[in-house]
C-alpha cells in the first residue's frame, strides 16, 4: 500500500573568487511511499558533491558524486554514483 511522501533536498554552491570553478554540496531526504516495515524509519538519504568548471565562456565541464544510503528489512544498503558532463552553450557561436 502506498502513502503520500515528501522529499527534501537542499544544497550550497560556492563560486571560487576570480577562478571559473564552482563547488556544490547537497543532502536529499527520499522517503519511500510504501507503508511497510521493511524500510527502517521510511528514510533513504543522498549526499552529493559536485564541481563545475567553465573551460570557455560557452563550454562547461561538470563532475558529480552521489552516495545513497538506506536500510531495507534490517540490512544497511547503499550505492555510489559518479557522473561527468559537459555543457555546450550556443554551439553555433563558439568562435565568439
Amino acid at each position: 500500500i502506498a502513502q503520500k511522501s515528501i522529499s527534501h533536498h537542499f544544497g550550497i554552491m560556492y563560486q571560487i573568487p576570480k577562478f571559473p570553478l564552482q563547488i556544490l554540496v547537497g543532502y536529499e531526504h527520499l522517503p519511500t511511499p510504501y507503508a511497510n516495515n521493511k524500510y527502517k524509519d521510511n528514510l533513504r538519504q543522498n549526499y552529493s558533491l559536485g564541481f563545475s568548471f567553465m573551460m570557455h565562456k560557452k563550454v562547461n565541464l561538470q563532475l558529480g558524486y552521489n552516495n545513497y544510503k538506506w536500510t531495507y528489512d534490517g540490512i544497511n544498503e547503499s550505492y555510489e554514483r559518479l557522473s561527468i558532463g559537459i555543457s555546450l552553450y550556443s554551439l553555433f557561436s563558439l568562435a565568439n
